[in-house]
């Protein structure tokens, strides 16, 4: 039997329905910067470039449209009301990331920033990483970057301090023991490829999602803050237990932009908090939704490795995220028996069972 991405199959039954396609990436980027719009008050300038930016983005195609780096200054925008000079500033550097701007302009410290070090990361936009420190920018493209070949994926090495503009230090960090770029790039290799073997779906839904793999001590993703981009912890040796976590976090990506695109199909947080059988967390009730999708998903991937590889830890995890799931899909349903995005969620998954 075929493999099932059924996150995949989720979206494409939302098409199936008519409730709409996918919408390309840059219909989605549209999307969120016309959120913004309504969500702010725009001087006519700034609507203007707003305009400006939809279409540009839009006619530019998924390599500018689902650049990473422009979705921290779009959800900048819809945090809260902003001065003028800060929207002002966020739509500068949305341009700077969808290729309106040459990079070194958006580098111009004053006297209080002079001594910081600060990274751009213009992979996507501009073909290179800068760091910038005592107003000098400096190409450090070579020791941060590490291609994907035939993708437009690219890894970034464990770097201190380049995320430091978006993320706290604490949730960005660097392996304590160093990992050689070769190394790096073998182990994320391989997990893909994994993934690929076991389902080509995914694999090509992936590469068409994720266009930035952060190399760091943890894996994880920021939602729609930073879409297009996950953090995988690269000290693990395991091709099976890196390629789960890959599959989780860019699963999580595509769940948070079909719930952005289709508002009806959301889990609303509502304040409830449930604990996760798999972690022992407690978590928000949305998060926990997307939790019960992603165990079925992981369990049936960890199953399938099993099999192939004969790794006794691998069959032993498709059975920890395969009961996990069941019993998340009886927490979340006493819990919340009245809402009805979440029914359909957990209908649907059951549908599908692990190998």
């Amino acid at each position: 039997m075929p493999a099932i991405h059924v996150v995949g199959r989720l979206i494409d039954e939302v098409a199936g329905q008519g409730t709409g396609p996918h919408p390309p990436p840059g219909h989605f980027v549209e999307l969120l910067l016309d959120k913004a719009r309504r969500e702010q008050d725009l001087l006519s300038r700034q609507h203007a470039l707003v305009d400006m930016l939809g279409h540009q983005i839009r006619e530019d195609g998924p390599g500018i449209a689902q650049n990473p780096e422009m979705f921290p200054y779009i959800h900048a925008l819809r945090e809260k009301p902003r001065s003028s000079e800060e929207i002002d500033s966020c739509l500068a550097l949305i341009s700077v990331h969808a290729g309106l701007l040459p990079a070194p302009s958006i580098d111009s410290p004053n006297d209080d920033t002079r001594s910081e070090t600060r990274f751009w990361r213009l992979w996507h936009s501009h073909g290179t990483i800068l760091r910038s420190y005592s107003g000098v920018l400096e190409d450090v493209t070579d020791r941060t970057v590490a291609r994907i070949p035939d993708t437009d994926t690219v890894i970034l090495l464990p770097t201190e301090g380049l995320f430091d503009d978006i993320l706290p230090s604490e949730l960005y960090r660097v392996p304590e023991q160093a990992c050689d770029r070769n190394q790096i790039y073998r182990r994320l290799r391989d997990s893909l490829d994994l993934l690929k073997a076991y389902c080509p779906e995914i694999r090509r839904r992936f590469d068409a999602t994720v266009r930035t793999i952060v190399a760091s001590k943890r894996g994880y993703s920021c939602r729609l803050m930073y879409f297009g981009g996950i953090f995988t912890d690269v000290s693990t040796t395991d091709p099976i237990v890196m390629a789960e976590s890959i599959l989780h976090e860019y699963t999580h990506l595509e769940l948070w932009r079909l719930w952005e695109t289709f508002p009806s199909l959301a889990v609303a947080p509502n304040g409830e908090a449930i604990r996760s059988p798999i972690t022992g967390r407690l978590l928000p009730k949305d998060v926990m939704a997307q939790a019960y999708l992603i165990y079925l998903e992981c369990s049936m991937f960890c199953s399938w490795a099993a099999e192939h590889s004969g790794s006794v830890s691998a069959g032993d995890r498709a059975r920890t995220l395969a009961a996990g799931a069941n019993e998340l899909s009886h927490i979340l349903r006493r819990a919340s028996p009245d809402d009805g995005a979440l029914a359909d969620v957990l209908d649907f998954g059951s549908k599908w069972t692990a190998a």
